[in-house]
């Protein structure tokens, strides 16, 4: 569930054991040619996570968990509660940090689902997010498709794990990743500690599932089955430009017309797989 965070702890005590921890070699840039220091805080890096420490004794921490309990290896398998307990037990043990003390400044949390049909082909025929259209992503540093949209408060990204990482299995990656935290205000602050509290991570698929549901996804029909009318709105739903240019009233409507002929002529579709899959992924998760 939970990926890559961004969190800090402002204790002077912390900061100081983190610079004798043997595990940690932190460095500062310093300028070749005058031998000034260009700024005054030491970073350091472990398995993925990057350690930053301010004059004001403020440590800042980001990185992937996930990546954290595989090695700094991969993110392609499932990182369930007892993995996420395991992982932040070993980081309290390895460097001294109070999980009750430590804020979470920005968290990614997501799921890896096993498709029926190749991720890819799920990806590409997803068609807008609230009226916006995707953005390819371009960040991948090894082999990879998948798209992405940001927003003020937070990003969406939906991509094909298994293409990333060269599995076998038909693996898509459906996450969100939050820069502010008011959606999950009822949990301020919250701490690292609070990563193992259920109602945390039932909200958190919660916010997944609901994110997910305002996304529009377009299905191949027979559209010599389909009445003039449904055909109008069907071709409207299937191109991203006229998503944009409705209101949110007028969104709602259309995208329950769209969904309604896609429902009548197809049947259970590639939508409602990945929801029910989004949606068992968290249960398992949790090991229920």
């Amino acid at each position: 569930m939970f990926d890559w965070l961004k969190m800090d702890i402002s204790d002077r005590a912390t900061a100081e054991a983190l610079f004798k921890n043997p595990l940690l070699n932190f460095t500062t840039l310093i300028n070749e040619s005058t031998g000034e220091l260009i700024n005054s805080k030491q970073t350091a890096e472990y398995e993925n996570l990057k350690f930053i420490i301010y004059p004001s004794f403020r440590v800042e921490i980001t990185g992937s968990l996930h990546k954290y309990f595989n090695g700094s290896v991969h993110n392609y398998n499932d990182f369930s509660y007892q993995d996420v307990s395991k992982t932040i037990m070993d980081i309290e043990e390895k460097f001294g940090l109070d999980p009750q003390k430590v804020v979470i400044r920005n968290i990614e949390f997501g799921v890896n689902i096993n498709t029926s049909i190749n991720p890819t082909t799920i990806i590409k025929k997803i068609v807008s997010y609230k009226g916006k259209p995707f953005n390819r992503m371009n960040t991948f540093k090894r082999p990879g498709f998948g798209i992405d949209i940001s927003l003020t408060q937070y990003r969406i990204k939906i991509y094909n794990k298994s293409l990333q990482y060269q599995q076998p299995d038909n693996i898509l990656r459906v996450e969100k990743k939050l820069f502010k935290m008011e959606s999950l205000q009822d949990f301020q602050p919250v701490t690292l500690a609070k990563l193992l509290n259920y109602d945390l991570w039932f909200e958190c698929n919660s916010i997944l599932l609901s994110m997910y549901n305002e996304i529009i996804i377009t299905e191949e029909i027979d559209v010599c089955q389909i009445s003039k009318a449904e055909r109008k709105v069907y071709e409207f739903g299937n191109n991203p430009r006229n998503w944009e240019a409705l209101t949110k009233r007028r969104r709602h409507y259309y995208k329950n017309r769209f969904q309604a002929i896609i429902q009548k002529y197809r049947g259970r579709g590639y939508k409602d797989e990945v929801e029910e899959l989004i949606s068992k992924k968290g249960f398992q998760l949790l090991g229920m």
